[in-house]
């Protein structure tokens, strides 16, 4: 132990006398002006290893920075997902507004010309198979409907509603083979009978072959029961007469798609 410690000075010893000697060479090297051209080939010796590493550093520094880069546009790609979304949301959401104002507008000037009471309500369902045709709404006994009132959309006749909840309706529509309702034509002022049909259109009945019928006339509410006068119905196609028949009868085209429609109105009276 005493002989490894007596080494271990000794060599400090001799590293410090080594540092002494080499910076003393150096101090003497620069007072006589030799130092330089030793400088020179130590500069020359040092620059490629000091580029290299500054190279090294720099580019570390870059690919750090790409790396940032990166992330940032990563973070601002998924808010400007987010602002599309939401826009396309709002989009949607306008679009559907404008429809709706679209709807009640055709509806005003029904209103203003029948002066009627008219309660607004959106389609929940339809069902349209041969056994019934009906449509559901959205509003109820607690919003005054009751069974009998008329139902319209865009001034023609939807149908009559025919059961009620507290909250929703079921609507009979014109087109299924079992509704009835009395109708007359606007210009010759023939009366008969509107039914569904099976198929498409409506079939104006019993009409007294003295009347007169013509292609094109429109076909209105003769007004009964619950439903008022003179709302739309549609209008005249073809007309069926024969001389050994009683009455003759003409089908009916209503300008309504009742399988498409979104938003009708119950004429509360």
């Amino acid at each position: 132990m005493h002989n490894n410690g007596g080494r271990q000075r000794g060599r400090s010893r001799w590293t410090g006398v080594m540092l002494i000697l080499v910076a003393s060479t150096i101090v003497l090297l620069q007072i006589t002006g030799a130092w330089r051209p030793v400088g020179i080939v130590l500069e020359a010796m040092v620059r490629p290893v000091a580029m290299v590493t500054s190279d090294m550093t720099r580019g570390i520094g870059r690919f750090f920075e790409t790396l940032g880069s990166l992330g940032r546009l990563s973070q601002d790609n998924q808010q400007l997902q987010q602002q599309v979304s939401d826009k396309t949301v709002e989009l949607a959401r306008l679009k559907e507004v404008e429809h709706e104002n679209d709807l009640l507008r055709s509806q005003v000037g029904f209103q203003a010309n029948q002066s009627l009471p008219l309660l607004g309500a959106h389609v929940m369902a339809y069902a349209g198979d041969n056994a019934r045709r009906t449509l559901v709404i959205d509003r109820g006994s607690r919003d005054g409907v009751a069974p009998g009132q008329a139902v319209v959309s865009s001034g023609s006749l939807v149908g009559k509603i025919e059961r009620v909840t507290d909250g929703t309706a079921v609507v009979f529509l014109v087109s299924d083979p079992e509704f009835r309702v009395q109708a007359i034509s606007q210009t010759d002022r023939a009366r008969g009978i509107i039914r569904g049909q099976l198929g498409t259109g409506l079939r104006l009945e019993q009409v007294a072959q003295s009347d007169q019928l013509t292609v094109k006339d429109t076909i209105l509410t003769a007004g009964s029961d619950r439903v008022p006068k003179g709302i739309l119905i549609g209008q005249v196609e073809t007309i069926d007469r024969s001389d050994n028949e009683l009455f003759q009868a003409a089908n009916v085209r209503s300008s309504l798609n009742m399988s498409r429609l979104e938003l009708v109105f119950v004429i509360k009276q």
